[in-house]
């Protein structure tokens, strides 16, 4: 569930930014950075402790694939997260690296929203694969 949260804080933060705050939507990015990796590392742990053996039977298999997907598609969405927090393209105001005195390009900022954009849509996509495998692995 932690995914789950993860896409609703950055679907916030990007609403946000539309509204014109810059503040809300770098820490929604850094917040979800951070759940991200909280996520992979319950995800590690419950490796660790299983009730089954990885090739015990089908239902084990499939959980075992799951969970090495769960976890890299997890580390992509965090690194598109913290590139939405703090990219080289970010506005002025963010206090972020890679500003000098000169303006935001148009093409730099549409480049900027639309990276934003693909951010909020990848973590809709893992919150929908978790909850899908939540209830496919643990309510079934």
């Amino acid at each position: 569930m932690t995914s789950v949260a993860c896409a609703l804080l950055i679907a916030y933060g990007n609403r946000r930014f539309r509204s014109g705050v810059t503040l809300d939507w770098q820490v929604a990015g850094w917040l979800t950075v951070f759940g991200a990796l909280v996520a992979v590392g319950l995800q590690i742990y419950q490796l660790t402790d299983l009730p089954f053996f990885p090739g015990s039977s089908g239902y084990a298999s499939c959980f075992i694939g799951w969970a090495g997907f769960n976890i890299a598609t997890l580390l992509v969405g965090g690194l598109l997260a913290r590139d939405a927090a703090c990219p080289g393209t970010a506005p002025p105001s963010c206090g972020c690296r890679g500003w000098g005195s000169t303006a935001l390009s148009v093409a730099a900022a549409r480049l900027f929203r639309a990276n934003l954009e693909g951010a909020t849509y990848f973590w809709g996509f893992i919150a929908l694969l978790a909850l899908f495998f939540w209830a496919l692995f643990y309510v079934l």
